[in-house]
């Protein structure tokens, strides 16, 4: 008999997963309807994109730099010949008669470009001490500046710089024809009484009683305020139309008790150069080889030169 086995009863297990629950119900519309799909904007892709890209800056090497700014200033230029060609055809069409053809575009006058010009006239004690218009002019104010009595001699003014500032002076301030025009008679050792024929309350140096110079600087010496180192008249109320003084050329204008010195400082025109189509003069004149200019100021003295009572310090080339 055969001998009975005890049966293992296997449990038979089976698992079954647990039923989700049912999606929410926006889950279920149409997917270009769906929130969570919705098609972003192009400002916030690009911040996500920016936000997520490393930025690296590495110098431009100097060349393409140099480059650039070329190519800028270049486009700048010819915009502006542009423009200027343009409203140079708009004031031919408006003002005609100041324009004169040349071929096919139009040619304006010729503009007078002024710059500085300066003399400096010493007058030697033994020299004619009297001091004269070197053209016709107005002179609408003047300037007194109280100032020390050095010498003026030519070893001194190498020596000691600045010294036409450090003296007393006069400065006459006008113009005449071509622009600025000043006329200092500066004041030196034993020479502080300058005399200016057409300014009667002028007083410069006076022992006896104080300038109008010392009093403006004891005016603001008292209310506190800083000297401005002058004291300033107008000549307006002689000529209501011309604006100051008129004088014309060889006129006298004043003089020194003695010898002392006269800086001018003036504007003229200053001329033109060649243009490459008339070429650059090397064989002409040799004021034209020195200066190259056309036109414009020229001086008729030199440096060290005795100037007689008269002579012709300078002329504009084209206007004698």
């Amino acid at each position: 008999m055969a001998a009975r086995c005890p049966q293992r009863i296997l449990a038979h297990i089976s698992y079954r997963p647990r039923a989700s629950p049912p999606p929410p119900p926006h889950h279920h519309r149409p997917f270009h309807s769906s929130p969570h799909h919705r098609k972003e904007s192009f400002a916030s892709r690009a911040r996500t994109a920016w936000s997520s890209t490393r930025t690296v800056w590495r110098p431009i090497p100097i060349a393409v730099g140099v480059a650039f700014l070329g190519g800028f200033q270049l486009y700048r230029i010819q915009a502006r010949e542009r423009r200027k060609e343009d409203e140079e055809w708009r004031n031919r069409a408006e003002h005609p008669e100041e324009y004169e053809t040349t071929g096919l575009r139009p040619k304006r006058r010729k503009r007078i470009v002024p710059t500085l010009y300066y003399c400096v006239v010493y007058l030697a004690p033994g020299d004619y001490h009297r001091f004269h218009s070197p053209a016709s002019w107005v002179v609408q104010s003047r300037r007194h500046f109280a100032g020390e009595l050095y010498s003026v001699s030519p070893y001194l003014v190498r020596s000691l710089p600045g010294l036409f500032t450090l003296n007393e002076r006069v400065v006459l301030l006008g113009k005449w024809k071509y622009g600025f025009f000043s006329y200092t008679p500066v004041g030196a050792t034993n020479v502080g009484s300058i005399i200016v024929n057409f300014d009667r309350e002028l007083r410069t140096n006076s022992l006896l009683t104080d300038t109008a110079a010392d009093r403006a600087a004891e005016k603001a010496q008292e209310a506190g305020q800083p000297y401005s180192g002058f004291a300033e008249a107008t000549y307006g109320g002689a000529s209501q139309v011309l604006g100051g003084h008129a004088l014309v050329k060889g006129e006298e204008m004043g003089g020194f008790q003695l010898g002392s010195t006269i800086v001018m400082v003036f504007e003229a025109p200053k001329g033109r150069r060649p243009t490459l189509d008339e070429g650059w003069v090397v064989g002409g004149a040799e004021e034209e080889v020195r200066r190259g200019r056309k036109g414009g100021w020229r001086w008729c003295i030199e440096k060290g030169m005795t100037v007689k009572v008269g002579e012709r310090l300078g002329f504009v080339e084209g206007e004698e």
